[in-house]
């Protein structure tokens, strides 16, 4: 697990492995702390946070490739300020 986090430029802060299912703390490269299991990371990725920032991202720049603006999305202008 910690050869896997480094490889996302992250860390493993559990010091514990009980089995897949149990709960680690986790701190990815932009420094969000998160707990998630073993499994939930190799099926749904590492750092929600960062996966969300990411999503919104793109909705931003379709928006702005389609209409020159962000009026597309207008229910996530805000969390774009706060996010990124």
């Amino acid at each position: 697990m910690q050869k896997f986090a480094r490889s996302m430029g992250g860390e493993c802060l559990s010091m514990t492995y009980v089995n897949s299912r149990s709960p680690l703390d986790w701190r990815c490269s932009n420094g969000h702390t998160f707990t998630k299991a073993w499994h939930r990371v190799l099926s749904r990725g590492f750092c929600g946070q960062c996966a969300q920032n990411e999503r919104i991202q793109r909705y931003r720049e379709r928006s702005v490739e389609k209409s020159g603006s962000v009026a597309e999305f207008p229910n996530l202008v805000e969390e774009w300020d706060k996010n990124l």
